[in-house]
C-alpha cells in the first residue's frame, strides 16, 4: 500500500507541552482514507478531536492537511473528524 507506507511514521506539531503527535492508525487506514490518532507529547491519548476547542481544531487539523501530499485522492481523517475529504 503506497499511501500507508508514506505516512505510517506519522507526524508531529508544535513544541513542548503543545505538541501533537499524529500516529498513523493502520488499522482505520487503507488506499482511499488515511486515519490518524492524536496523542500527547508523552505520548497518552487527547481526547476525540470533535472535543476540541474549534480554533485549536482548525490549527490541528490545519497542520493535518498540509502534511498530506496533495496528490493522495481519498479521506484524511484526525481521530472522529474529516480533515480531507475525495
Amino acid at each position: 500500500m503506497k499511501w500507508t507506507e508514506k505516512y505510517k511514521s506519522g507526524f508531529s506539531n508544535g513544541l513542548g507541552y503543545e505538541t501533537v503527535e499524529f500516529l498513523f492508525d493502520e488499522k482505520e487506514s487503507d488506499e482511499l482514507k488515511l486515519a490518524f490518532q492524536a496523542y500527547d507529547a508523552n505520548l497518552c491519548p487527547l481526547p476525540d478531536a470533535s472535543t476540541w476547542n474549534k480554533k485549536w481544531l482548525k490549527k490541528q487539523s490545519d497542520f493535518l492537511d498540509s502534511a498530506i501530499s496533495k496528490d493522495f485522492i481519498g479521506e484524511v481523517w484526525l481521530d472522529d473528524v474529516l480533515v480531507r475529504s475525495v
